[in-house]
């Protein structure tokens, strides 16, 4: 007889399976491809021909030539600046129409997806993290990702990299395993610090280590092949100048999600503090938080902590929100015993309906912090007390959850 749990997973692969058929109905025959691929490729392009990608009139010319066959449509420009080294990593993918380079990138995707899952649920059955990675990899915040042809997925794929050579006990990797999600510095910063801070306080300057060894290299590959340090500089002034026109980008997915159009700029200036304080009051909780070895403690913070920081930055879309799955998934656990808790069905649900949403219709300001906002309360929420530590004391395979076995038959659900 089938289990409630499995009966639960079933309706849930359901779910994504239907929203899959409408995804490819309705967007994969459409014209045209991603709207940041293309500013990704039109930046690579200039890159590969000595023009400055961060020269918003040189790249409006390539991208008029590139996709629009020069002629001067001033409002069809992409200012998205792409993150170094990227520029030097696309490359083989110039020698493609763009149509098909971004066929390749959307396999690259969706392949990024699935790997972020299945490493980072290290302690699962195979075949359930097979399952979970294929899951989440045509799930609708992995199809967001897809439509835009955004870096989402390579922060997935750096936190679950890390967790699962943290669960090897190879510190020194993991960190440099988080350099992988840098693409996206206001992202991956905050999320790599909280994942620092929800492991053993022994392994945490390994870590770190890791972390900064990577990041002085890649700014030194790019200092390398782009003759100095420059485009670190004029891509952070890029991020600066295209800060002005997230007013016009309904779908932020975090509190400042719900005034940002509302309110007058000087007012959202002052939310947007409130909103970074009340961050900073629940950050400081969860670093006191760290110091509790327990399992479930540093569980709670590993999951919360992302959360909660995804609902108060002001600078978070649907398509960032891939980077829950993980956390997520590990508070349902491998046999679905997380969802017997209500707070765990709501962050799931708004986990795999917002994104299908904001695609239909981008007029959702601040619905889209749903997911964020849910899953940071059930991660303070869930009882994690019934929990086990699998291994000896400060293995970082801690972060895993596992059922604890109950006795005289009362066993966690799905529990054999």
């Amino acid at each position: 007889m089938i289990s409630r749990e499995s009966l639960w997973f079933r309706l849930i692969l359901a779910a994504i399976c239907g929203w899959v058929v409408i995804f490819i109905a309705r967007y994969a025959t459409a014209p045209g491809v991603a709207g940041d691929f293309q500013a990704f490729y039109a930046g690579a392009t200039a890159d590969a021909h000595g023009v400055n990608p961060y020269d918003w009139i040189a790249l409006r010319q390539i991208e008029q030539a590139l996709y629009h066959g020069g002629i001067g449509l001033a409002h069809n420009f992409i200012q998205s600046p792409i993150p170094p080294p990227l520029p030097l990593l696309m490359r083989p993918l110039l020698s493609m129409d763009v149509r098909a380079a971004y066929r390749v990138w959307m396999c690259v995707l969706l392949l990024a997806s699935f790997t972020g899952i299945y490493l980072g649920l290290a302690n699962w059955p195979r075949p359930r993290r097979i399952l979970a990675g294929l899951a989440i990899a045509i799930s609708p915040a992995a199809l967001v990702n897809l439509w835009l042809g955004q870096l989402g997925p390579f922060l997935l794929l750096s936190l679950g990299l890390a967790l699962f050579l943290l669960k090897q006990e190879q510190p020194f990797l993991a960190g440099l395993a988080l350099v992988v999600g840098l693409a996206k510095p206001h992202l991956m910063i905050p999320i790599a610090v909280i994942t620092i801070m929800a492991i053993p306080s022994q392994t945490r300057p390994k870590v770190l280590g890791g972390l900064v060894s990577g990041a002085l290299a890649t700014v030194i590959l790019t200092a390398v092949t782009h003759g100095g340090a420059g485009p670190y500089s004029q891509w952070v002034s890029g991020i600066r100048e295209q800060a002005v026109n997230i007013r016009q980008q309904p779908d932020i997915a975090s509190i400042p999600g719900l005034y940002f159009k509302a309110a007058p700029a000087s007012v959202e200036q002052i939310l947007n503090v409130l909103c970074l304080m009340a961050a900073a009051i629940v950050g400081l909780q969860l670093v006191i938080m760290a110091r509790d070895q327990r399992v479930g403690s540093r569980f709670r913070l590993l999951g919360c902590g992302i959360a909660t920081f995804m609902t108060a930055t002001p600078y978070v879309h649907s398509s960032d929100q891939i980077v829950l799955a993980l956390p997520l998934l590990l508070l349902i656990g491998p046999h679905g015993e997380g969802l017997t808790y209500k707070s765990v069905w709501l962050a799931l649900a708004a986990f795999l309906l917002e994104p299908a949403i904001i695609m239909e219709n981008f007029n959702w300001e601040g619905f889209s912090l749903l997911p964020s906002l849910f899953l940071a309360i059930a991660c303070s929420r869930v009882d994690l007390s019934r929990y086990a530590i699998p291994s000896r004391v400060g293995n970082t395979a801690d972060l895993a959850v596992v059922p604890k076995r109950r006795e005289h038959g009362n066993s966690a659900p799905g529990a054999s």
